[in-house]
């Protein structure tokens, strides 16, 4: 076999290796609707649950700079879970290690919250709780994309 028969052999293969490739690629696209749906859904959830907790973060007696900062925070975390959600390069990666390095901070301190307040715990527990069904629908997602 010389490198004229494996060129040959190549070119009259071309259109069936492209098909397949074609194929796989859209098999890849449509193995997880399901799990992208859930994400998406997930990033609009910790979004709109961080604007509906704000009230109780304030503090009539906190002052400008604690208030300034949490908005900040909020915007930030707004802004990435708008790229998320509209699928922004590397957005839905940075959101999810935002969450989940919330979820850390704040599952921590669970305890000394129910202690305190039940309605903060419950706050917090649905955040974290919302937090982590990101985290493993999108773990869930990227295995079944890639």
């Amino acid at each position: 076999m010389n490198v004229e028969d494996t060129w040959d052999g190549h070119m009259r293969r071309a259109h069936i290796d492209a098909a397949h490739e074609q194929h796989v690629a859209a098999s890849h696209a449509q193995a997880a609707p399901l799990a992208r749906r859930a994400m998406l859904v997930c990033i609009a959830l910790v979004c709109v649950w961080s604007i509906v907790e704000t009230p109780w973060e304030l503090n009539p007696t906190d002052g400008l700079t604690r208030f300034l900062a949490l908005m900040l925070a909020k915007c930030l975390l707004l802004a990435v879970g708008a790229a998320a959600f509209f699928g922004v390069r590397y957005a839905r990666t940075l959101f999810v290690f935002l969450c989940a390095s919330s979820v850390f901070a704040v599952a921590s301190t669970l305890p000394f919250e129910y202690t305190i307040s039940h309605e903060l715990f419950t706050l917090s527990l649905v955040e974290c709780v919302c937090k982590v069904a990101l985290v493993v629908s999108y773990a869930t997602w990227y295995i079944k994309s890639h």
